[in-house]
């Protein structure tokens, strides 16, 4: 009788123990699943978070890149008022720092009024000057011509001729498939299109304070820039040829024959030195001559036609309204160099999204 008590009363004990190391189990299990559940809850915060500041982020540039002319407003009130905005009952705030040619948007996702996500996106202006020529409608390269460089146009095609080009083409917004099918059959570089036209910001005529003393030659130096008007740019037999290790930016003024090369005429720099042409005015602008080195046409509404050159070589961006290019067998030559900035012009050509980051 009592073996069989004591037999009763060591399962008893024995059950006690199981259950209680299950209970303890149990409870470890429940508080590693509460864990683990309180760990996703945290990341799934943490990543829309994350989503909602990028969301913030994007809109804003969105915004800019519809309204290149709000960013200077952008810059000056978000720098002491952050603009403010909700994602899924999310809150965050954004501001914008830098300037007018590369700025970056900050935007912050908030929880319960404290930080909870940043992220970074930086916006880059569009450079027009990373063109060796860019068209506002039509660019008819001609049968000849070997770009070596990128070539663009806010027109929906190009008209291109018998050689490839050496670069990357960039298409405007309107473009279709079979554009850029044939523009990828002509091109060894990227083919893309353009969401909006870009802009052709107005020339800054008022810096234009010098100007030119005559004759084809000049020279600056010191690195300088110099900035002129000069009546008009007929070359003929005579190179007009700029020396030294500085800049000159001429602003030519209206007239029946504005810019126009021919016979043995060009433009042409010493290695170190450039030159910037700016013409506003829409008459039609003529290179029937030699071609250039180290020069830069910036005409908006102007068309140009380009018959000279031979067999010459041309260094540099031709930025027009509508560009005209026969048979000549020119060479055109991009400088990688230079920035948008370096055009004495008034605004932007527009911005595009470059980097995120955390």
């Amino acid at each position: 009788m009592c073996k069989h008590s004591n037999d009763r009363g060591s399962a008893l004990v024995i059950t006690i123990i199981i259950f209680a190391v299950l209970s303890v189990l149990g409870v470890a299990v429940l508080n590693m699943s509460l864990a683990e559940t309180r760990q996703v809850v945290h990341q799934q915060n943490k990543i829309q978070s994350h989503y909602v500041a990028r969301s913030g982020a994007d809109a804003l540039a969105s915004f800019l890149i519809e309204n290149p002319d709000e960013l200077e407003n952008m810059l000056s009130k978000t720098a002491t008022y952050p603009g403010v905005g909700l994602v899924n009952n999310k809150e965050f705030n954004v501001k914008v720092t830098g300037t007018i040619h590369q700025f970056l948007i900050e935007s912050v996702a908030l929880k319960d009024g404290v930080e909870d996500a940043k992220i970074y996106l930086e916006m880059k202006e569009y450079n027009l000057l990373d063109y060796a020529i860019f068209a506002n409608e039509i660019l008819d390269i001609g049968n000849n011509q070997v770009i070596n460089g990128n070539i663009g146009t806010n027109g929906n095609s190009i008209g291109f001729g018998h050689e490839t080009v050496d670069g990357n083409v960039t298409l405007g917004p309107g473009s279709t498939e079979s554009d850029i099918l044939e523009a990828e059959g002509k091109s060894t570089g990227l083919v893309s299109s353009l969401s909006k036209e870009l802009i052709y910001p107005p020339i800054e005529t008022s810096q234009f304070t010098g100007e030119w003393p005559g004759g084809n030659t000049y020279e600056v130096s010191d690195g300088t820039i110099e900035k002129m008007t000069i009546s008009n740019l007929n070359i003929g037999s005579n190179e007009f040829y700029i020396s030294g290790n500085g800049e000159v930016h001429l602003l030519v003024e209206e007239s029946a024959n504005p810019i126009r090369v021919v016979g043995n005429g060009g433009f042409r720099t010493s290695s170190d030195a450039k030159l910037f042409i700016y013409y506003n005015g829409s008459q039609n602008i003529r290179f029937d001559g030699k071609a250039g080195s180290n020069v830069f046409l910036y005409a908006p509404n102007a068309d140009l036609t380009f018959n000279g050159g031979g067999s010459g070589e041309f260094t540099g961006s031709l930025i027009v309204n509508t560009f005209n290019g026969p048979s000549s067998g020119t060479v055109f030559k991009h400088d990688p160099n230079l920035l948008m900035e370096d055009l004495m012009i008034d605004g932007v050509a527009g911005y595009v999204r470059s980097t995120w980051k955390q």
